[in-house]
């Protein structure tokens, strides 16, 4: 592999890591899971 590739795709690695890094930031740190379970405690959130 030449050392130009070798050099983009670690880039583009880098760059794949650093936004799932900035959009994990602005998630909030627990979702509210107990609208999605349902009152009854089914795991099914459509039916």
């Amino acid at each position: 592999m030449k050392v130009k590739n070798l050099v983009t795709w670690g880039g583009i690695t880098l760059a794949a890591l650093g936004v799932g890094l900035a959009v994990k930031s602005f998630l909030p740190q627990r979702f509210e899971t107990a609208s999605l379970v349902g009152e009854k405690g089914n795991a099914n959130a459509f039916g």
